[in-house]
């Protein structure tokens, strides 16, 4: 990978939402406001997620079809610089949607085709990508807590499941929601928000942390594998040659 990743700026953003919705993309392509969610879950897993893994899945494991060898540069190189900015947020305490997602004052018309719906969307599709490696390392006192942050965090995914949701819940008797509409329901999960995100990156990096010490990832870290040659294919999983994409 690049020695020096460029940070993520708003200009990035746009190059990504432009890339990722040209018709050139192979269907089943996610938008941008998938992928940042789908990155959220990647950042935050606690096994290692190397960009060969999860960048095919951007494009459901299809060609990109990139123009050229400088398009294939500038789109990997901004992939991996937004998979660092939300991947490092959580060590400065200011985890938080991407660029972009806003949130609009109404909360239920947060549900699909708003951002945060497409934001949810793509944080699902990741957790569950990923669910076998929080399944082998959570301990059973976490695991409620990571049930409730991922209600939270996936729940304007799909406005059906949130009805059905609180439906359900209603008629299990959560006396908080007696007297409740599903309007002031969705305020609620909207202003939990924010923690949830907190406290998912907050047990993931602790799970990841705790997999370091006892020595389980060392051999990820290690420099047993020597670099690609320049003519060997790409860790990346572009398929392009190591000289001609992340060597650069």
């Amino acid at each position: 990978m690049p020695a020096l990743i460029a940070n993520f700026t708003d200009a990035r953003a746009d190059e990504l939402k432009r890339f990722l919705a040209a018709p050139e993309r192979p269907e089943g392509t996610m938008d941008y406001f998938t992928l940042t969610g789908f990155l959220f879950a990647v950042g935050y897993s606690p096994e290692v997620i190397l960009p060969s893994d999860w960048l095919p899945v951007v494009f459901d494991n299809q060609d990109p079809n990139y123009r050229s060898e400088r398009e294939l540069q500038e789109i990997v190189g901004a992939l991996l610089s937004l998979y660092n900015y939300i991947a490092q947020e959580a060590s400065e305490d200011k985890v938080h949607l991407p660029p972009g997602c806003h949130i609009h004052d109404d909360p239920v018309a947060n549900f699909d085709p708003a951002p945060l719906s497409r934001w949810a969307a793509g944080f699902d599709f990741g957790r569950l990508w990923l669910e076998d490696s929080w399944k082998a390392c959570l301990p059973d006192e976490m695991e409620e807590e990571l049930n409730t942050c991922v209600l939270i965090l996936s729940f304007f995914a799909d406005r059906q499941f949130a009805e059905e949701f609180f439906e359900e819940a209603r008629h299990d008797g959560v006396s908080t929601l007696e007297d409740k509409s599903f309007e002031e329901f969705v305020a609620r999960i909207l202003r939990l928000l924010p923690a949830a995100m907190e406290n998912y990156a907050a047990m993931g990096l602790s799970l990841f942390q705790s997999l370091m010490k006892l020595g389980l990832y060392e051999k990820a870290f290690m420099d047993d594998e020597p670099e690609p040659g320049r003519n060997d294919p790409c860790p990346c999983g572009s398929g392009r040659k190591f000289k001609r994409c992340c060597m650069v």
